[in-house]
């Protein structure tokens, strides 16, 4: 059981695997959940690779989030007023050299700026059946996408600040070599956030530097904030919060940055029914770990 000397302050939660049922909707229970903990004036955090513009109106639609890490921790934005509270964004020439290469490639490549999604008009044009996207994968090609003639010229010509560069799907030929390749270059972050995508970012930037940023500015210790996560691009959340879990359907990397697992994984309300132990709602929540703070 969890010691009741743990304070919450602050709690941050990725989305798709861990918060969001088939990435798009909010149970009832983690809804209620959600609203219970902000009645107990707990700040919530989305931590997301998606970008801005790409978080669901399940969530937005919630009155009471005022913050949000998104792009891996590249964006860390005020939900209210759309101001960017912190930015750690590629270089435009470092962006345009990596996007330029994937498109030789023949890759689907988006950029996230300023919360919007980019691409090159190509790559729309010739779309997913092209590019072998799975039917289950399509809903993270969907976005309102920002349109450019040719991406990497317009990513250094107009001086855009690129939070992310995403891949969404890896055809599995190429999955080796760019990882070897990505891993070698030393300016860049390659991250997961399920087994078939790539998401770059800036050497340094992580989704626990964007939640550190945000703690500071808020004034909360990082010993008083909960996180949770399920996957490679989650693992610095999970490392730099007070006290983390890892959902059951997660990463064995996931799984052993956390505190502890749930026992329950997404699909059946893993991340409402540990909300509920972290408020002191319900009990038994954990899996293999006991909890000693």
């Amino acid at each position: 059981m969890m010691d009741s000397s743990f304070s919450c302050r602050l709690i941050a939660f990725d989305l798709d695997g861990t918060l969001l049922q088939k990435h798009a909707f909010l149970s009832p229970r983690t809804r209620e959940a959600l609203t219970k903990a902000h009645e107990k004036g707990i700040e919530l955090v989305p931590a997301t690779g998606r970008m801005l513009h790409f978080l669901p109106d399940c969530l937005t639609e919630l009155p009471f989030l005022r913050y949000a890490i998104t792009s891996n921790g590249a964006g860390v934005y005020d939900l209210r007023t759309g101001a960017c509270l912190y930015a750690n964004t590629f270089p435009p020439t470092l962006a345009a050299s990596l996007v330029r290469y994937f498109l030789s490639l023949d890759l689907w490549v988006e950029c996230y700026v300023n919360g919007h999604a980019w691409i090159h008009r190509a790559t729309l044009e010739k779309g997913p059946d092209h590019y072998e996207i799975p039917e289950n994968k399509r809903l993270f090609v969907q976005k309102p996408y920002r349109i450019a003639e040719d991406l990497p010229e317009s990513l250094v010509c107009e001086q855009m600040a690129v939070e992310k560069i995403n891949l969404p799907y890896l055809p599995p030929a190429l999955r080796t070599m760019l990882w070897q390749k990505m891993d070698g270059m030393p300016d860049v972050t390659a991250v997961s956030s399920v087994d078939d995508n790539m998401e770059l970012n800036v050497t340094g930037c992580d989704k626990g530097d964007g939640l550190r940023h945000l703690c500071e500015k808020l004034d909360i210790p990082l010993t008083h904030v909960f996180a949770m996560g399920d996957n490679g691009n989650d693992l610095t959340l999970l490392r730099t919060a007070g006290l983390s879990a890892a959902m059951k359907n997660g990463t064995q990397e996931a799984k052993k940055a956390a505190s502890f697992v749930t026992r329950y994984p997404c699909e059946e309300d893993g991340a409402a029914r540990c909300l509920e132990e972290i408020l002191h709602l319900s009990t038994d929540f954990t899996e293999g770990k006991e909890l000693s703070l």
